[in-house]
């Protein structure tokens, strides 16, 4: 179910955002992510797969990371054929995990393209341009963040 009144979500967006890349450029981001389907899947299938995925990678690096996802559901011209719902985010503390790897574990559920992270590369405010709109979906977790308590200097 959507929130109809968007109103307060389109005043406060840029406020939203920019909070959100603020804590997220205070993580050790190292990949953007943009994830596709090859057909249609209910959102508990696509969080299901996502999941899998985040699983496989740590597994892969034998440490825990973090991550950002924005769901979409425009077609994102990555794919084939295009199906509308995908998945843009950001991985952190990856940095042993080549962009191809990352691909090649997607491949299994659809197609994927996953880039190095280049801060203030627009990657950010790029996934969450519909997070926050009235049916916006996205959730940020993982083992991997680093809370905002942790990052403060201690006098």
């Amino acid at each position: 179910m959507c929130w109809k009144d968007s109103s307060v979500l389109d005043r406060d967006r840029n406020v939203l955002i920019a909070a959100v890349s603020n804590f997220v450029e205070s993580q050790n981001v190292t990949h953007y992510f943009t994830l596709t389907y090859p057909r249609r899947v209910s959102w508990e299938g696509r969080h299901n797969r996502f999941r899998e995925w985040l699983d496989a990678l740590e597994w892969m690096q034998r440490r825990p990371l973090g991550w950002f996802r924005a769901d979409e559901v425009r077609f994102s011209g990555l794919g084939f054929p295009e199906i509308p719902e995908h998945h843009h985010g950001l991985l952190v503390n990856t940095d042993h995990i080549s962009c191809r790897t990352a691909e090649s574990l997607w491949r299994t559920f659809g197609d994927a393209r996953v880039e190095r992270y280049e801060r203030q590369g627009g990657a950010i405010p790029y996934c969450l341009k519909h997070a926050f709109n009235s049916c916006g979906d996205w959730d940020i977790g993982g083992k991997g963040l680093r809370s905002a308590s942790a990052q403060m200097p201690t006098t």
